[in-house]
């Protein structure tokens, strides 16, 4: 079986029968290795042109020498999924202490800046939009009570109303989730994947991923010093910090399956809304 065949397969899975097969990353994705390649195909809760967007501008980028990743072959639309091919990169993610964070300031300075001449469609960031679209999901999922759901989408709704795209830095293309965590560590050294959530949004959207608690002050403070602005002067920094945690909560909440899911009914949910109270 050749890797599109198997991946036309893996397409017409159910989420839960990909999850027992190990074939899900984070809910989102299912992958796999053939030979030198990563087979990705999209999860089903992943609009397909907004994946088929993403992996045009991470090919662009990595075209104009962003240090990103770059899909090996054009996509293929199978089961209304999208299946890329990217290649395998024995290293896997980067651990934080591995990271250059003033580098890394730099690098994504440089790809903002190559983003800039891109002319590709890319949607364009609306919090109203996303919130709608993220609980749509939880709304469906059956599992969850429904008064916790409801005061959710109270809170969610609320907070994507104090959004406005006032920026600082500019609003054009963003990788929209450029933490640590979507670097792989390649022979070529780091490089930016997963442009599934790429977007038409303020810059400073990318810097707050490389704000985070699992930072330390040191660490945020030469990323602040590669990129050369601080994310602590943008006006909207609370209100977007406390809309990102809802649209991360939800996120989870819709997948209906999982260890992070149960994660977040059990705990995180309930945690938040006591908070709340």
């Amino acid at each position: 079986m050749d890797e599109i065949s198997r991946a036309r397969k893996i397409a017409s899975l159910t989420v839960e029968q990909a999850d027992q097969l190990k074939l899900i990353s984070v809910g989102a994705t299912f992958v796999f290795r053939y030979y030198g390649q990563a087979i990705r195909v999209s999860g089903p809760q992943l609009p397909t042109k907004l994946v088929s967007q993403g992996v045009a501008f991470a090919d662009y980028l990595f075209s104009k020498g962003a240090r990103v990743l770059g899909p090996l072959a054009p996509i293929e639309i199978v089961a209304n999924r999208v299946v890329s091919r990217w290649p395998y990169v024995e290293g896997g993610r980067m651990q934080v202490e591995e990271i250059d964070f003033k580098q890394l300031g730099r690098d994504l300075r440089k790809l903002h800046q190559i983003s800039d001449d891109y002319q590709g469609p890319l949607w364009r960031w609306s919090a109203t939009e996303l919130a709608e679209r993220r609980l749509k999901r939880v709304f469906s999922n059956r599992e969850l009570d429904s008064k916790q759901v409801e005061r959710l989408a109270q809170l969610f709704r609320e907070a994507a109303e104090e959004i406005t795209v006032e920026s600082h830095l500019g609003v054009g293309p963003v990788h929209m989730d450029a933490g640590f965590w979507n670097l792989l560590n390649t022979d070529d050294g780091p490089r930016w994947v997963d442009f599934d959530d790429a977007c038409i949004a303020p810059r400073e959207f990318d810097l707050l991923a490389n704000q985070g608690q699992r930072l330390s002050t040191v660490q945020k403070r030469e990323f602040t010093q590669g990129y050369g602005y601080s994310i602590v002067d943008w006006t909207q920094l609370e209100s977007i910090r406390r809309f990102k945690h809802l649209s991360h909560l939800t996120y989870f909440l819709g997948l209906s399956h999982g260890q992070n899911y149960h994660e977040y009914k059990n705990q995180r949910l309930p945690d938040l809304l006591a908070a709340q109270d």
